[in-house]
């Protein structure tokens, strides 16, 4: 990813274009050097949610080894995130199991 952002980036230049980079994801990776080049390119996070709240996000997010739920590492990502002042936005899947859950993810959000 940071490979084709430089050689896009310098591809671009002679035309005069700004590239706005925007990175969507589950939310469940988040390491220091995906921050620094979060920073770097002054990037956005979109993070992809299943309703709100474990209950309802972790019937279908669950890690395949451990079949352990995401919410919880998807929270701890998003507070670093905000303390690294990354910009961050929600994209919700609805569904008949966790329409129930819409209110409280749009109060959180």
């Amino acid at each position: 990813m940071e490979d084709f952002h430089s050689r896009l980036c310098e591809a671009l230049e002679p035309l005069q274009v700004r590239l706005h980079t925007g990175v969507l994801t589950n939310g469940t990776v988040l390491h220091a050097r995906l921050l620094e080049f979060l920073k770097r390119s002054k990037a956005t996070m979109a993070i992809s949610l299943d309703g709100y709240g474990a209950e309802t996000h972790d019937i279908f997010r669950v890690f395949t080894k451990s079949r352990k739920g995401s919410w919880d590492r998807i929270l701890a990502n998003i507070q670093v995130l905000k303390a690294s002042r990354i910009p961050i936005s929600i994209n919700a899947t609805i569904s008949e199991q966790s329409c129930g859950s819409l209110p409280a993810l749009v109060k959180w959000i």
